[in-house]
């Protein structure tokens, strides 16, 4: 029998262990209290829109159409190149190597130009969840919206002027954004002819080619009942393809929709600072990551370093000015639009230049902006072609002085410890779907070599160990 003593002991010792439960549990309920008023504040509801499944025939067309090669100039580079469902549906470069690759398959690190250059001036976004921006695409959304979300249509693309519709752009904003990467000369188009051709003949030049290729009109003709490969059908079924990208179900999703046990103490932790305001020591993200799609798809300056030369060099032989080049407007000036933050973890490298390689490296820009760029350097974008950085420095952090549009922290630094930090990153890796991780799960947006192709000229891309992607 248990003496006197060891039975008191005894009960001490549980009632201490359930003592410590019940504090746990008090604590963890008031993170999930705070939490849940957080979220409620942000928009953020867990109402994510299912994806819209297209027909299998138009998805098969879609997903050919997406990696193929007769889609550019040179027979050289297909979407794909830039936007690889392996690569979190960019291409893992600070920069991307659109045509004249020296290894036109290489796809992710390893990719380089056959000449050494880095032509294209902005970092490839990822078209994983794509179909979730409503308002504009691209870095500059130079494909936009112009009516309100609950009218008809009307949208905006580089062939109209600035604040009119494009006639010719339809009704989709991913199909009316597919008509613009062929037709760019660093991009798709290349050296030839039709690359400086206008958009309507380069549209005929590309008819032209899948009408007498392969089997693409069989493939149409399945995909939209009857005959013709007009580019109208390319963009439809290339919006198709990238619309059926929908990777939403992250630890965090499934916790919004009521399962409590989906995040951990240290995600719960991050998604409190993610929320908080700074005034109550919280880093004040979601004012600019905004609702479930986590993009108020405005436009914000973050003082992110120019590597390369940026969009329209000819505009400025140094800078990238960002949606200013859209609008004329001062305050728009080393603006671009607010990324989601969905899969983040697996879309690096990060910026419109692709400078900041890490999801630390990018919480340490965001919370002291000018120090950062001072001290940045280039070296851990892994690019040799940086020497724009020293040269847009002086001009950033003068021309973003006075602007309405910049980052709170670049004129009021903000200050986290590291395990902070570490928390704010595991929450941002909680944002991950894990089909993005998986090779068997994306199996079904690649192409197989084995599969019956159109054509010949299907990317079966390969990484710098010549393994298939």
């Amino acid at each position: 029998m248990l003496s006197m003593f060891t039975r008191h002991a005894y009960k001490l010792v549980m009632g201490l262990f359930i003592l410590i439960c019940l504090q746990r549990q008090l604590f963890a309920d008031s993170i999930d209290s705070e939490l849940q008023t957080l979220l409620s504040q942000h928009l953020v509801r867990g109402e994510l829109a299912e994806a819209i499944e297209p027909e299998k025939e138009l998805f098969q067309l879609g997903k050919y159409l997406f990696f193929s090669k007769t889609l550019s100039g040179n027979f050289d580079t297909a979407c794909a190149s830039c936007h690889h469902p392996m690569l979190g549906g960019g291409d893992g470069l600070p920069l991307s190597i659109g045509v004249a690759a020296k290894d036109v398959d290489l796809l992710g690190p390893g990719r380089v130009h056959a000449e050494g250059d880095l032509p294209v001036p902005r970092n490839s976004p990822t078209t994983f969840n794509i179909a979730l921006y409503k308002r504009g695409l691209f870095w500059d959304s130079r494909i936009e919206r112009l009516s309100s979300l609950d009218k008809p249509i009307a949208i905006r693309t580089p062939e109209s002027p600035f604040g009119l519709p494009d006639i010719l752009a339809g009704d989709s904003l991913l199909a009316a954004q597919a008509r613009f990467p062929v037709a760019s000369e660093d991009e798709m188009g290349g050296d030839s002819s039709y690359s400086v051709m206008c958009l309507g003949d380069m549209r005929e030049e590309i008819e032209e080619r899948l009408s007498q290729i392969g089997d693409w009109n069989e493939w149409f003709r399945d995909a939209f009942g009857e005959s013709g490969t007009e580019y109208r059908k390319v963009a439809l079924a290339l919006a198709a393809y990238q619309r059926s990208q929908s990777f939403t179900d992250s630890p965090f999703n499934r916790y919004v929709k009521g399962e409590r046990g989906a995040l951990s103490d240290k995600e719960k932790r991050g998604a409190l600072l993610f929320y908080r305001s700074r005034a109550k020591g919280g880093a004040a993200c979601g004012s600019c990551h905004l609702g479930d799609t986590f993009t108020d798809e405005g436009f914000w300056a973050i003082a992110a370093p120019q590597i390369g030369r940026g969009k329209r060099s000819g505009f400025s032989s140094t800078h990238d000015f960002g949606r200013y080049i859209q609008t004329q407007d001062k305050q728009d000036l080393l603006t671009f639009r607010t990324p989601s933050l969905l899969n983040i973890e697996v879309t690096a490298p990060y910026t419109h230049a692709g400078a900041l390689p890490t999801l630390q490296s990018v919480i340490r820009h965001h919370l002291n902006p000018k120090a950062s760029l001072k001290e940045y350097d280039g070296s851990e974008a892994g690019t040799a072609i940086t020497e724009y950085v020293a040269a847009t420095t002086a001009e950033t952090l003068r021309t973003l002085t006075n602007s309405k549009r910049v980052i709170s922290t670049f004129q009021s630094p903000q200050s986290l410890s590291q395990p902070e930090v570490d928390d704010l990153i595991a929450f941002l890796r909680a944002l991950t779907d894990p089909c993005v991780r998986d090779r068997g799960c994306l199996t079904k947006w690649i192409p197989a070599p084995e599969d019956p192709s159109p054509e010949s000229h299907t990317l079966f891309a390969i990484d710098k160990d010549g393994r298939l992607l």
